[in-house]
């Protein structure tokens, strides 16, 4: 074996060393390798790049890439170099200096200065207070009172100024019209059309009083629970002995005669 090699690791023998053949055999080897990458390399490049006949230089074809032939690809995305949302707004391009709002709407819970009572337009103690007195505020409040207010607000007849009516100095001097009036009435003392109840005629006008038929109706046994009949009670016709029920009992001197099923005859001496 020489002692010394090439870059490449061939033998270089001097006159002293003997070679022998596995040395010979692995310079081959290493040759043929070497060749075959090179061969390889040769072709890469021939798909790659082309010659430009006017200089004799190469310059790369159309060719393509995976992620690990490339050096600097990126860990994560984006990896086409930024997003507006991740681009500071000094580096976007062409966006105008002002932005007009299209036509929407909110809700009272999106606005933060919303009041909490009204005026909801901005109004002022000075615009609303008695009297325009801003040291008098009025508060509105959207919930119903029984019996007659104190004051009543409305309009004027110019449709512009409003006012603070009294209410006893109100007056009704006949009715605008003599049509019959809709929906329900606070208070009613006669009944446009009368109603009958229990065959009986009734207008709200005064009380009525209903006699019952004691002949005409039910009795349910659970609400009987004391007193006497005034006649004789039968019992229904039923020839179930297994059950627990009224019955007929007749008690004579003579035998069992007529009668209905279910009856009990009882002779005596």
């Amino acid at each position: 074996m020489s002692a010394s090699k090439t870059p490449l690791g061939l033998n270089v023998w001097i006159p002293s060393e003997k070679p022998r053949m596995e040395e010979f055999n692995t310079d081959n080897q290493i040759i043929d390798e070497k060749l075959r990458a090179l061969a390889a390399e040769k072709a890469n490049a021939d798909t790659v790049y082309a010659k430009d006949t006017a200089d004799g230089r190469f310059s790369a074809k159309s060719h393509s890439h995976t992620k690990s032939q490339i050096t600097d690809f990126p860990t994560s995305l984006p990896a086409n170099g930024g997003t507006a949302a991740s681009v500071p707004w000094s580096g976007v391009t062409g966006k105008p200096s002002t932005f007009t709002a299209t036509a929407h709407t909110h809700t009272k819970s999106q606005i933060s200065d919303f009041p909490a009572s009204l005026p909801a337009n901005g109004g002022t103690a000075s615009t609303l207070g008695r009297n325009g007195s801003a040291s008098a505020p009025m508060t509105f409040n959207w919930v119903g009172l029984g019996g007659q207010p104190a004051w009543v607000w409305g309009g004027g007849t110019d449709g512009v100024n409003m006012y603070v009516y009294n209410p006893s100095n109100f007056s009704v001097s006949s009715a605008a019209s003599s049509a019959a009036c809709t929906g329900n009435a606070v208070t009613v003392t006669r009944l446009q059309t009368a109603r009958a109840i229990n065959g009986k005629a009734f207008n709200g006008t005064s009380d009525i009083t209903i006699t019952a038929n004691p002949n005409a109706h039910n009795q349910s046994a659970a609400t009987i629970t004391a007193g006497t009949f005034p006649g004789a009670v039968v019992a229904q016709s039923n020839a179930n002995y297994t059950t627990r029920q009224v019955r007929n009992t007749i008690m004579s001197t003579a035998g069992p005669s007529g009668g209905a099923s279910g009856d009990i005859w009882m002779q005596y001496e």
